[in-house]
């Protein structure tokens, strides 16, 4: 029928109808065309659509590309042969389907179930559409080598909300979904897994998107258009077909690296943003159980990404960086003027002046957006990455870069870094971790202990050593000695109640580290409060120093050393004994410690000199 009613439109036309008639028939000729799939088969003999149980998938593609007539085309799937709840396999044989030619086409396994698999190993493409305006949604793909699902032409839409059964699963495939033209939508799809969500079925590329002004997600946020993959070399690769450049991405509110009941499905990489690309923005995703996070392609044979926006990504189980520009899996130095050159220019990481739990200062790029991050964090710094945005933290710098974050939700104890993005959409790197302060450390003379006592003397001012030290109070002519180490040189001065010719220590600085020899409990009053930690030059060799920074882990209080120091010990009175931090080779009554605390002294061996720079209280 349908081939004879375009015999008599194609004869009225040409015996000179007139304008109305033609009009009419036009019309008419354009309407909708809409073809069921009832066969599983994608072998019977002479097929036909439509047909009540003979019309195959492949078919149905054939016959939508020969129809010149119809307007556009829906393919869709009879739930009896394909229910919804016990999926139905079309295992396609040796014979590639034949691609999609035509515009206007929709495959809609939407309110069925619906699998489409390669029954050969190593099998090339599986659905591959090149006209514009295609849609593809509610059907599952697996075990092609090639590409699971191919589409070249402009204006596609990848799946859609999954509430409705829109959403497309893909799995096995060497890459699950790749898109070419412009103006693309690939949204609500399950990439990396089983038909179930859960079980593994690893790709090598998730989602590739090669035509500008498309959009990977929803730039909505709404959550049943955000697209899961996981189990994948990367989940999503942008741009790579030419010299052109992609822009105009937008990477938003998906998941990457997790399966839906909250199992580590791992990524290589989540985002990978290839040269040339420009103009993207990637946000509000959340990305774990990566190698990497957010990756920038660099220069190769080319430009590098470039204007590519970052914002308000949540990261966890990252294994190196949660972005990295010019994917060399390193935390790129800032220079001086940042004029250096690569993916995003290399854009320089904010720098904090200030973290404590009032205020957060620093500096950035004039004009640039800062987003302050808790970091994870791990003692000493060596797997550090920014985890997930501050409430209410994005300022933007001054004229001069500076920039305030005034009570940030923060408290003390707790990780920060930040991102800079300039004016053009150059988003960097993660700062560096800083540590946020309470704004003040107090530090307060205590009571020795009987015997021998290492400790900081916390007067407000220097005390100069008499007959007696303390020179007044209960405890006046209980301490019988002091020692001072002096730096680099290994000797000690010393100070004797009873031999006033032996001593050459003549008087205490607030600060510094003495060895107290008292012959019962000797309270000492005084004591002072910091908003800044103070800094200590070491000398090569033993030193005796006071902690004056935050309380820490060890590897964070003597970050700045870096390798520099190899012994760390710390004196206890009660005991009388000495705890040690790492120390190869340390005794067998030297018990560890892990905390460098507050106001404390310890006696460390430096391999060099060095400025030991405590932690910001």
């Amino acid at each position: 029928m349908r081939i004879a009613a375009s015999v008599v439109v194609v004869f009225l036309v040409l015996v000179g109808a007139g304008p109305d008639s033609a009009s009419v028939i036009g019309v008419a000729a354009a309407s909708p065309l809409s073809i069921l799939v009832t066969s599983a088969s994608d072998t019977i003999a002479s097929p036909a659509c439509p047909d009540a149980s003979r019309c195959t998938l492949r078919k149905a593609i054939e016959t939508a590309n020969v129809d010149v007539t119809a307007s556009a085309v829906t393919i869709t799937f009879n739930t009896t042969v394909f229910p919804s709840a016990t999926p139905t396999t079309v295992s396609i044989a040796t014979t590639p389907l034949p691609p999609v030619t035509r515009a206007d086409l929709a495959i809609d396994g939407s309110g069925a179930g619906v699998r489409i698999l390669s029954a050969a190993a190593g099998a090339p493409d599986g659905l591959v559409l090149s006209g514009a305006r295609s849609r593809v949604s509610g059907i599952s793909i697996a075990r092609f080598a090639g590409t699971c699902l191919k589409l070249s032409g402009a204006d596609v839409v990848v799946g859609g909300e999954r509430a409705t059964g829109h959403g497309n699963d893909f799995g096995d495939c060497g890459t699950a979904i790749r898109t070419e033209g412009t103006n693309t939508r690939v949204q609500g799809n399950r990439v990396g897994f089983g038909a179930d969500g859960l079980s593994v079925a690893a790709v090598q590329l998730g989602i590739v998107v090669a035509g500008s002004n498309s959009v990977v997600g929803d730039d909505g946020l709404a959550p049943g258009y955000q697209n899961r993959v996981g189990n994948a070399q990367v989940a999503v690769v942008v741009g790579g077909t030419g010299t052109s450049p992609v822009t105009g991405i937008k990477i938003i509110s998906n998941i990457f690296g997790q399966a839906v009941d909250g199992r580590a499905a791992p990524v290589g990489v989540a985002v990978r943003l290839l040269s040339p690309v420009t103009s993207a923005q990637v946000a509000s995703n959340s990305v774990s159980n990566a190698q990497t996070g957010i990756a920038l392609q660099g220069s190769v044979g080319g430009p590098s990404a470039q204007g590519v926006r970052i914002a308000a990504n949540t990261f966890s189980q990252i294994g190196h960086l949660s972005v990295d520009l010019n994917e060399d899996n390193q935390t790129n130095p800032n220079d001086v003027g940042d004029g250096d050159a690569g993916a995003n220019g290399l854009r320089n990481y904010p720098g904090f002046t200030r973290v404590v739990q009032s205020r957060i200062s620093g500096s950035a790029c004039a004009g640039c957006q800062v987003q302050l991050y808790q970091a994870t964090h791990t003692p000493g710094g060596g797997v550090d990455y920014g985890a997930a945005p501050i409430p209410g933290g994005v300022v933007v710098a001054g004229e001069d870069g500076s920039f305030v974050f005034e009570s940030p939700a923060v408290t003390p104890g707790l990780w920060v870094t930040a991102l800079a993005t300039d004016p053009q959409g150059n988003t960097s790197e993660f700062a560096p971790g800083s540590r946020v302060g309470a704004g003040s450390i107090q530090c307060a003379n205590g009571t020795l202990q009987s015997g021998w006592n290492l400790t900081g003397y916390f007067g407000a001012e220097a005390v100069n050593l008499g007959s007696s030290f303390p020179p007044d109070g209960a405890a006046a002519g209980r301490v019988r000695a002091i020692y001072h180490l002096e730096p680099g040189t290994g000797a000690y001065t010393r100070w004797f109640a009873d031999v006033s010719f032996a001593r050459t220590l003549l008087s205490l600085e607030p600060g510094e580290a003495y060895w107290f020899l008292a012959d019962g409990p000797a309270p000492l009053s005084g004591g002072f409060s910091l908003s800044a930690p103070i800094s200590v030059p070491l000398k090569a060799g033993w030193n005796t120093v006071v902690y004056i920074g935050a309380s820490a882990p060890v590897a964070d209080a003597f970050a700045s050393l870096g390798a520099n120091y190899r012994e760390l010990y710390a004196w206890d009175a009660i005991t009388g004994g000495w705890s040690s931090y790492s120390s190869e080779g340390a005794p067998a009554w030297a018990q560890g410690f892990t905390e460098a605390h507050a106001c404390r002294a310890f006696h460390l061996f430096s391999t060099a000199d060095e400025i030991l720079v405590p932690l910001q209280p």
